[in-house]
C-alpha cells in the first residue's frame, strides 16, 4: 500500500514509472554513469540509484562494481484468525530465543532471526521472480516454533495458514548501503536493508535525494558508506558464509569487544605469523586480522576466538590485566604497535603540493624531512578525514590516514583532484602547463608497512637497532638503511609517549620487528593503544570527528591555516571559534563499576548536555576516562576556553547503565597536556 502511494504521488509530480522491467545495461564514459539500457531502450541519465534488494548486486555489476549484499533463508509463519487477534496490538520481540510475533489479518505472524541461519544461492531465485518464495523447512522452523509456543500458549491452538520462506539480503556487518558508490560517479545504493527498510525509507530515501541534488549527504552516515568495504567482502563464497552469522546476530546483544567468527583471516598483515607466535588475540579491521591484545596462554589457532558470546560482558573485559601489562610495558621501556592497517598514499609530481595544499586544513609546505598533522574537510568545513602527512621531497609526499578509511580517501582524492585540476586550468591563461589528467599517485597501503615503537626507551632502542642513529625530533622523519633495509623513521606517536613510526617495505618488516623485539621492545595491541590514546585526548575518527564536526569543536582549530586557500575555508571563514556548538570535556573516576563504554549521556545538574564519545581504563592514571562531546551553552563558565585548567565545581554525571556516575571533568586532557613527554628524550 505505501509503495502504491509513493508511486501516485510520484507519477502526480512528473516522475514516470516502468514495471516488469529488465535491467540491461548499466552504461558509463571516462569513470561516470551516463545511460541505462532497459527492455532494449537506452535512457540517458546522470544518475543511477539501486534500490533492487537482492539483486543489486548482479545489477551493480553491469557498471562493473561489486556490492556486498547476500540473501539469507528468512522464515515466517502465519496462522489463521484466532480469538482475541482481531484487533491491532504491539509487535512483540523475545530476543533471548531470536522470535517476534505480530497481529496479522486476525491471526499471527510468527517471525524469526535464528542464530544459524542459511545463506541462498541467488541463482535458485532468478532476477525475473521478484515476488518468488523458497521452499519450506519445518525442521528449521522447528525450534523457532517451540520458542513461540512457550512464550503465546494460543498457539498450540491455531491453525497454520502458511510458513513463508522469503529471501532477506544482508551486508557483512548488518547495516545497509546508502551513498554513492566511489569508483563510478553517479552510481548510488540503497540496498541490504533487510528488515528495517521500510522503516528507514523515508529518511534513507530524503538522503539519497540530497546526495544526488547537492553531492553531499545531508549529515554523517559513514557507517553506511558503500565505501566502507574492503573488495574481498564482495566475494560471493565469503558473502555466503558471513551473511548468516549477521543475520543471526540481528537480536543478539552487542557486547564491547564482539568480533565476528565467520569470513575471517581474510587479509593478513605482513607481520601476521610473528604476532600469533607471540600470542596475538586478533580483530577485524576493514578486513584485516589486527592484534587486539597479547595473551601468552592463547593457541595462534584460535587466536581470533578471544571470546565467545557467553563470555563477554558489560564489565571488566577478559583482557583487562593483558591490557595493564601491555601499557605498562610501553611506559617502562617501549611497546610495539601495529600500524600497518592504516593507509599510505603517495602523492607526487609538479603539482602535489599545491594540491595538497587545496585538501588539507593546516599547511604541508613544510621542509622536506618534517610532517605534520591535518584535517581534511568537506565544503561545509565538517571533518572528512584527519591524516598525517610526511613530506619526502620538495614535490613527493605521504597521506597516512586511518585504517577504515583507505576505500574512502581513494575516491576522495580522486574527486577533489578533478576539482583542484579545473579551478587551476580556469585560472591559467592559456598556454601555460596544466595539472596531469590523472592524479600522480600511488596507494603504497599493502605495499608497505607501519610500526609505532612508543615509550620511554624507544630512543635508546632506536639508536642500537640503527647503529648509532640519531632519531628525528618531534614530527620529523628521517630515511634510514639497516642491513640494506631502507627505513621511513618519523617522531611522532598516538599514546601520549615519547614515540616513533618505522615506515619500511611489507616483505622486511618481520626482520625489523623481530631485532627491535631482541632489543626489548614488547608487543602490544589495539586494545592499549586505544587507553592511551583517551588518556592523551587524541579525538578519533568516528568517535570524536566525523563530517558534521567542524575543527573548533574538537579543539583542533590550530591545525587550521588562513592560507592558502583550502577546501571547506569558506564555510570555516564564515564562523567565528566561538560559533562552535559543541565542544570536548575530558572525564574520570576512580569508580571502576559500572565501566564507562562510549555513547552515554552525560549530565550537568541535571541536564543533558552531550554523550561520551571515547571511553576506556586509563592505566596511567589508574581510573576511568572518557572523552565526551557536550552542548557548548550549557557548560558552566568554570569550563570557558581560558579556564582549561580549571575543574567544574558543578556535578557532571554521566549516565552508564541506567545509572548515574559522578565524574570529574576538564576541558584540558587529562595526560601530560603540554606534550613534554612525547616531545623530549629520556634522559
Amino acid at each position: 500500500d505505501l509503495c502504491q502511494s509513493l508511486i501516485k504521488g510520484a507519477k502526480e509530480n512528473g516522475a514516470q514509472i516502468f514495471e516488469d522491467t529488465a535491467l540491461d545495461a548499466i552504461n558509463t564514459h571516462n569513470g561516470r554513469v551516463h545511460s541505462v539500457v532497459a527492455n532494449g531502450t537506452t535512457i540517458q541519465c546522470e544518475s543511477v540509484v539501486l534500490c533492487s534488494g537482492l539483486w543489486s548486486r548482479e545489477n551493480a555489476l553491469l557498471a562493473g562494481h561489486a556490492v556486498p549484499v547476500w540473501p539469507c533463508h528468512h522464515y515466517y509463519l502465519l496462522t489463521q484468525p484466532l480469538p482475541g487477534f482481531e484487533q491491532t496490538l504491539p509487535t512483540l520481540s523475545d530476543h533471548d530465543q531470536s522470535l517476534y510475533i505480530r497481529d496479522d489479518s486476525g491471526g499471527l505472524l510468527v517471525g524469526c532471526f535464528e542464530a544459524h541461519a542459511k545463506a541462498i544461492d541467488v541463482d535458485t531465485i532468478g532476477r525475473h521472480s521478484p515476488f518468488a518464495l523458497l521452499q519450506e523447512d519445518w525442521d528449521h522452523f522447528e525450534p523457532v516454533m517451540q520458542a513461540g509456543l512457550h512464550r503465546i500458549p494460543a498457539l498450540a491452538e491455531a491453525e497454520v495458514r502458511t510458513l513463508l520462506n522469503g529471501p532477506e539480503s544482508f551486508t557483512p556487518d548488518g547495516n545497509f548501503l546508502l551513498g554513492e558508490s566511489g569508483t563510478t560517479d553517479g552510481l548510488y545504493f540503497g540496498c541490504g536493508m533487510n528488515s528495517v527498510g521500510l522503516a528507514s525509507a523515508g529518511g534513507a530515501g530524503w538522503a539519497l535525494a540530497n546526495a544526488i541534488t547537492s553531492g553531499t549527504m545531508p549529515f554523517d552516515l559513514s557507517e553506511l558508506d558503500p565505501q566502507r568495504f574492503h573488495p574481498c567482502f564482495s566475494d560471493i563464497e565469503i558473502l555466503s558464509k558471513r551473511v548468516p552469522e549477521v543475520l543471526g546476530k540481528h537480536y543478539a546483544i552487542s557486547f564491547p569487544g564482539r568480533q565476528w567468527q565467520s569470513a575471517r583471516n581474510l587479509r593478513r598483515l605482513p607481520l601476521d605469523p610473528l604476532w600469533r607466535e607471540l600470542g596475538a588475540v586478533m580483530g577485524e579491521v576493514n578486513g584485516w586480522e589486527r592484534p587486539l591484545y597479547f595473551d601468552k596462554n592463547a593457541t595462534p589457532g584460535d587466536s581470533i576466538r578471544h571470546a565467545d558470546d557467553d563470555q563477554l560482558t558489560f564489565g571488566q573485559p577478559l583482557w583487562f590485566s593483558q591490557t595493564r601489562d601491555e601499557v605498562l610495558n610501553t611506559i617502562n621501556n617501549a611497546g610495539l604497535f601495529d600500524l600497518s592497517t592504516f593507509g599510505r598514499f603517495k602523492i607526487y609530481g609538479e603539482y602535489s603540493l599545491d594540491f595538497l595544499q587545496y585538501v588539507c586544513s593546516n599547511s604541508v609546505d613544510v621542509t622536506p624531512g618534517h610532517c605534520c598533522y591535518t584535517l581534511l574537510l568537506n565544503e561545509d568545513g565538517g571533518i572528512t578525514f584527519d591524516a598525517v602527512v610526511f613530506r619526502l621531497a620538495i614535490d613527493e609526499f605521504i597521506l597516512s590516514v586511518g585504517s577504515a578509511e583507505v576505500q574512502r580517501t581513494s575516491s576522495w582524492l580522486r574527486r577533489c583532484y578533478q576539482q583542484f585540476q579545473l579551478s587551476i586550468t580556469n585560472a591559467q591563461k592559456s598556454g601555460q602547463a596544466c595539472p596531469p589528467k590523472d592524479l600522480p599517485i600511488n596507494n603504497l597501503s599493502e605495499a608497505t608497512a607501519a610500526i609505532s615503537l612508543a615509550g620511554p626507551g624507544s630512543d635508546r632502542i632506536l639508536h642500537q637497532f640503527c647503529n648509532d642513529f640519531t632519531p628525528p625530533h618531534f614530527f620529523k622523519h628521517k630515511s634510514v638503511s639497516v642491513s640494506g633495509i631502507e627505513i621511513i623513521v618519523a617522531c611522532l606517536s598516538y599514546t601520549g609517549e615519547r614515540g616513533f613510526e618505522l615506515i619500511c617495505a611489507s616483505q622486511d618488516v618481520t626482520m625489523v620487528v623481530r631485532k627491535l623485539l631482541l632489543l626489548g621492545a614488547n608487543p602490544a595491541g589495539l586494545y592499549a593503544q586505544t587507553s592511551m590514546r583517551i588518556e592523551k585526548g587524541f579525538s578519533a575518527y568516528r568517535h570524536e570527528m566525523d563530517t558534521d564536526i567542524r575543527p573548533v569543536e574538537v579543539d583542533l582549530q590550530h591545525f587550521v591555516k588562513s592560507e592558502p586557500a583550502f577546501l571547506g575555508q569558506n564555510a570555516l571563514s564564515q564562523l567565528d571559534n566561538t560559533d562552535a556548538t559543541t565542544t570536548l570535556l575530558y572525564l574520570s573516576t576512580s569508580k571502576t563499576d559500572p565501566l564507562m563504554l562510549g555513547n552515554e549521556p552525560v549530565y550537568f545538574n541535571g541536564q543533558l548536555i552531550g554523550k561520551t564519545t571515547s571511553a576506556a581504563y586509563g592505566y596511567r592514571l589508574k581510573q576511568q576516562i572518557a572523552i565526551a562531546q557536550v552542548k557548548r551553552a550549557l557548560l558552566p563558565e568554570t569550563f570557558a576556553d581560558n579556564n582549561t585548567e580549571n575543574t567544574a565545581d558543578a556535578c557532571v554525571e554521566v549516565d552508564v547503565a541506567g545509572r548515574r556516575v559522578s565524574v570529574n571533568a576538564s576541558r584540558q586532557v587529562l595526560f601530560d597536556p603540554d606534550s613534554r613527554l612525547s616531545r623530549t628524550p629520556a634522559s
